[in-house]
């Protein structure tokens, strides 16, 4: 593995129920697994690294957001009860 800089570019198309990604890659390593390739087996990889992508960050991002709402839910629990709570709390002795 080596440790170059490379970019990584991305343009979206939305057209109606359907979308058009283009990716430029300038990673040595992205190159040389696809230059290792035959020109189905690039599709196909290319395929496949979207749709396990696509379905891999989009559980990521939903998951993200169930637990953000979850958290708001606790922080909106802990403001009505907190007042009740910390006057039922014995006094410290610090």
């Amino acid at each position: 593995m080596t440790n170059e800089k490379s970019s990584t570019l991305a343009s979206v198309d939305l057209w109606g129920s359907s979308l058009r990604a283009c990716i430029e890659d300038e990673c040595g390593e992205t190159i040389e697994l696809f230059e290792g390739l035959g020109p189905e087996e690039r599709t196909a990889f290319a395929v496949d690294a979207w749709k396990i992508g696509v379905r891999a960050l989009s559980a990521a991002y939903r998951e993200a957001r169930e637990s953000q709402t979850d958290m708001d839910l606790m922080d909106e629990e802990d403001e009505v009860h907190s007042p009740t709570r910390l006057s039922s709390l014995p006094p410290t002795r610090w």
